[in-house]
């Protein structure tokens, strides 16, 4: 009770902080205010993690004392010049302002008889829906128990973000090389209440996400309700749903990537603007190595604009934000690759790269290619043009949903036509349209992402694209019609469309393995909800409810070679340690046990590991199956 009050305390300060940095860069309404707060929310639960985790100490209440620090280091900073008390009453005023936000947007949609509003309350629904089963349901997320979860557990474990001794696959090896930005962000959250809120970051980035797709409509639409619609629309979409209450990361990515899309490519750019992008792509960075090829483009359009907008008022701040800005990406991007870089050789880690135009051969464990290929783009179509199937199958087929191929990608191709030829007009007229030329930019913004892409055919990877897609939209119809009647028709549409997926939405949240589902999980303990589910990535119930049991402070977990989804070994307060044993024979193997003494031993059903166990029944005890997936079984030491 005490860890989760300090926890709340802790987060509490973090978001009065954000709202005081957020009101000095005087953002312009609430949208742009509830964007840059909840991106500094975000950098300021991540930045303890981080400086603790990289310098190897990491504990719960170093964490705690370094987020009390950081929080009002920034709360002071933002407080700078202004009077405290009238200062602390306008953040009170912003606080209750944004919490407001979601009944007014609702209020606004229902005066106008808009059909936005079904838009908005299945958005809400999802956020808090996920937010509730969060609290309430066990951990379950394939890529989480693979190496989200694992790169949290092994923090904890070893007090920092060390190199671990993995087996030799790719999804495994993950742990060690991938970004941690957002798994630093769960930690957070880990370290002072166990795994109940490990799959949270998505859900609290989902507001977020939201109103980045809707400052950007917004920017070229006369009435705010339709672009509201475009924000539920893609908060709909089966690739965002399906990942709040999980502990993936890709909504959270999105939120950043919108809010670095959203000040970068602002009009009237100031030079705030530019410091907040650089903040942005500085959480890309650290997150997802997919932002190598993210970020650049969007530094390039937020550079440019910095340099035409102030580099002859005010050249040496112009150039301290470059500089300040290069040296931010830098860091932080070494942070993972150049360690990569020093640990492996290869700052992909562990992705097989080829660079054949340079002769570099950056050698991994696998390629993308074999993890997750891309299909030709005729079979991409042909999939995602699909009719509806139904179930599990179909969400994953079909992530986009249907508003997004059937809707936007028609409208956004035409919208980027109109605008690419009323811009050469307007040049070749010498009467340059603005509008349309701040279209093509996001055009070529759009182009640079599907052609930098990690897979065209997985749509998590593309939220930020979407959004740049109906950005465009919005000024089409604003274009083409001065009534509101063509956006509202074409939000209708694609809102239909998008809520067919939630036909079979319980698996949504994680809930289609639990037998009695959702009422089941009510009824429990939070014991009993530790060990309920019985997925194929899960250990079994029986065998669950021994792990908590038996598990505590310290207990070690030894694992071989046939243990993938490594998430499933740690207790629900992820307080027991794991270690990998590499089968060098059968009496390397047996020593090397007998000197660790772990109280649990997983290895394959069929290896020669369970054979040399089982010829020492008087040291180990069979305790069941492991995970199904993995085809793994569990022993105990007889002696513990």
């Amino acid at each position: 009770m005490a860890s989760s009050l300090l926890l709340c305390v802790l987060l509490s300060f973090a978001a009065f902080a954000s709202l005081g940095v957020a009101l000095r860069a005087e953002p312009e309404g609430r949208a742009e205010l509830g964007l840059l707060a909840s991106t500094v929310f975000f950098g300021l639960i991540i930045a303890p993690v981080f400086a603790l985790g990289y310098t190897n100490r990491l504990t719960p209440g170093g964490l705690a004392l370094l987020s009390f620090v950081v929080s009002g280091a920034t709360f002071a900073a933002s407080l700078r010049g202004r009077a405290p008390r009238a200062f602390v009453r306008e953040i009170a005023r912003a606080g209750v302002s944004l919490a407001r936000l979601p009944w007014d947007a609702l209020v606004l949609a229902w005066r106008a008889q808009s059909s936005v509003v079904l838009g908005l309350l299945a958005a809400a629904f999802a956020i808090v829906g996920s937010a509730w089963i969060t609290y309430l349901a066990p951990s379950e997320s394939w890529d989480g128990f693979f190496y989200h979860e694992p790169m949290i557990g092994f923090a904890l474990q070893n007090h920092g973000f060390q190199m671990v001794d993995l087996p030799r696959t790719l999804v495994v090896q993950a742990t060690n090389g991938y970004p941690r930005g957002v798994e630093a962000f769960a930690l957070f959250f880990v370290a002072f209440t166990g795994k109940t809120f490990i799959e949270i970051g998505n859900t609290l980035a989902a507001p977020a996400l939201a109103l980045g797709v809707f400052l950007l409509a917004r920017r070229f639409a006369p009435d705010p309700v339709p672009c509201m619609g475009w924000a539920a629309i893609i908060l709909l979409m089966p690739a965002t749903t399906s990942q709040l209450r999980t502990s993936m990361i890709d909504v959270v990515v999105g939120a950043f990537l919108l809010a670095a899309l959203h000040f970068a490519t602002k009009p009237e750019a100031r030079m705030r603007d530019a410091v907040i992008t650089a903040g942005c792509l500085v959480l890309v960075l650290a997150s997802k190595s997919a932002s190598l090829f993210w970020a650049p483009p969007m530094a390039l359009v937020a550079g440019v604009n910095l340099l035409r907008r102030h580099a002859k008022a005010r050249p040496r701040a112009t150039a301290l934000v470059l500089v300040t800005s290069l040296v931010s990406f830098t860091g932080v991007a070494a942070l993972t690759f150049g360690r990569n870089w020093l640990a492996f050789g290869n700052p992909l880690w562990p992705v097989d790269h080829v660079i054949s135009r340079l002769g570099l051969h950056f050698r991994g464990v696998g390629t993308l290619a074999q993890l997750s290929p891309e299909p030709p783009l005729a079979t991409i179509a042909r999939t995602k043009y699909h009719h509806p199937t139904g179930g599990v199958a179909d969400i994953i087929a079909r992530d986009y949903g249907y508003a997004v191929p059937w809707v936007v990608v028609p409208l956004a191709s035409i919208a980027a036509l109109v605008a690419a030829f009323i811009a050469v007009r307007g040049r070749l007229s010498k009467k340059p349209d603005a509008g349309a030329e701040r279209v093509l930019v996001l055009v070529a913004l759009g182009a640079v992402f599907l052609r930098l892409t990690p897979n065209l055919n997985i749509a998590r990877f593309n939220v930020h694209i979407v959004a740049l897609a109906v950005a465009c939209i919005a000024w089409l119809v604003a274009r083409a019609s001065k009534s509101a009647r063509l956006h509202e028709a074409a939000v209708a549409s694609a809102l239909v469309l998008s809520l067919v997926p939630w036909a079979w939405y319980a698996w949504f949240f994680g809930l289609e393995p639990m037998p009695g589902k959702l009422s089941a999980l009510v009824r429990m303990s939070p014991a009993e909800r530790a060990c309920a589910y019985s997925g194929g990535y899960h250990l079994p119930p029986d065998v669950a409810q021994k792990r908590e049991r038996e598990l505590g402070p310290g207990s070690l977990v030894v694992f071989s070679d046939d243990s993938a989804f490594l998430g499933a070994l740690w207790n629900d307060a992820m307080s027991n340690h794991l270690k990998y044993l590499r089968w060098e024979g059968r009496d390397v193997f047996l020593t090397r046990l007998a000197e660790l003494r772990p109280t649990w031993v997983v290895v394959g059903a069929k290896s020669q590991a369970r054979a040399a166990i089982e010829s020492r029944n008087e040291e180990w005890e069979f305790v069941g199956m492991g995970v199904r997936q993995d085809n793994t079984v569990v022993f105990r030491w007889r002696g513990r």
